[in-house]
C-alpha cells in the first residue's frame, strides 16, 4: 500500500471513529460536567451532567453480565464489530508479510528442486559415461533430473509472476 493511501485510510478511520464515539455519548446522555476544573467544557457550551440526566441512586452494581447486557442492549453488536474490525486491522497489517513469506516459500523450494536437480542429473551423466545407455538407471536419473528442473524453473517463475501482482 503505497504511503499517501495508507494515511487516507487512517485518517478517514479516525474520523470516523471519532464521530462514532461522539454519537454513542450523544445517545447515552453523557455530557462532560462544567467544573472550574473543566472551563474548555463552559467554553463550548456544554451542560452540566446533572441537567443532561437525573441522578440515579448510586448502590453495589450486580456484577452479572447478564444485567449489564440488560443495561446496555447495543453492547453484542458493538462488540462484534470491534471483532471484525480489529480483524480487518491485523488482516491489513499482515498482509505484506505473508506475501513477502509466499515469495520466499516458492524461492527456496525452487533451490531445493534444482539441487535434486543437480542430483540426478550429475549422476545420470556419470551412469551414461561409465555404461551408456544400456543401463537403465541412466533413463530414470534423466527423466527425474528434468523433472525437478521443471519444478526448479516453474517454482521461480511463480514466484516471480506473484512478485509483480
Amino acid at each position: 500500500m503505497q504511503p499517501k493511501k495508507l494515511g487516507q485510510v487512517l485518517g478517514i478511520g479516525a474520523r470516523l471513529a471519532a464521530k462514532t464515539i461522539r454519537e454513542r455519548a450523544a445517545q447515552t446522555g453523557s455530557a462532560v460536567a462544567v467544573s472550574p476544573a473543566n472551563p474548555a467544557a463552559a467554553e463550548r457550551g456544554m451542560q452540566p451532567a446533572a441537567a443532561a440526566a437525573p441522578e440515579t441512586p448510586r448502590g453495589p452494581a450486580p456484577n452479572t453480565r447478564s444485567s449489564t447486557i440488560a443495561a446496555n442492549p447495543d453492547t453484542g453488536g458493538f462488540v462484534r464489530r470491534l471483532a471484525r474490525g480489529a480483524g480487518r486491522f491485523f488482516a491489513t497489517l499482515l498482509r505484506p508479510f505473508a506475501h513477502a513469506g509466499h515469495l520466499l516459500w516458492l524461492e527456496i523450494t525452487g533451490v531445493f528442486f534444482g539441487l535434486f536437480a543437480l542430483f540426478f542429473l550429475s549422476h545420470g551423466w556419470q551412469t551414461v559415461h561409465a555404461a551408456g545407455w544400456r543401463d537403465r538407471h541412466a533413463e530414470v536419473y534423466c527423466g527425474l533430473g528434468l523433472l525437478f528442473a521443471w519444478f526448479t524453473l516453474s517454482s521461480f517463475w511463480r514466484a516471480r509472476r506473484k512478485q509483480r501482482r
